[in-house]
């Protein structure tokens, strides 16, 4: 079980906890693909002419909508066994805990140091025509 407990329907199902999060991850990754499907979208309006772009787009596409599912199944095929998997984190939990006070206690003085009042590149500058 990855983070916890998994209650839904595809439990209930019978689907294993590993499934369940390759199409959680592999949901993320299509969601990924389709933001960058918008942008190329929007380079093939505005740059048409290119006949080079005509060419190579449906391979780009088919490569990108393959691979979002398929990168993912190293992770998944290592998923590790959860005994060993909290021992480790109960391990490592200490050292996250001394970074974490390490980063609060170098950032504590920022509030102080910092001014509160506009930087001068926003201030509006005085625009006064001298006449001679």
């Amino acid at each position: 079980m990855p983070a916890g407990v998994m209650n839904g329907i595809l439990t209930r199902i019978g689907i294993p906890s590993t499934i369940q999060l390759l199409i959680l991850v592999t949901s993320i990754d299509y969601v990924s693909v389709s933001t960058l499907m918008i942008f190329e979208n929007r380079f093939y309006l505005l740059n048409s002419k290119k006949k080079w772009w005509k060419r190579i787009r449906p391979l780009w596409m088919i490569v990108n909508f393959s691979l979002a599912p398929l990168h993912q199944i190293p992770n998944i095929l290592e998923f590790p066994d959860q005994k060993f998997a909290r021992e480790l984190v109960i391990n490592w939990t200490i050292l996250f805990l001394f970074i974490t006070g390490i980063i609060i206690v170098c950032n504590a003085e920022f509030p102080f140091i910092t001014k509160s009042e506009a930087a001068d590149y926003t201030k509006p500058k005085d625009r006064t025509i001298e006449k001679y």
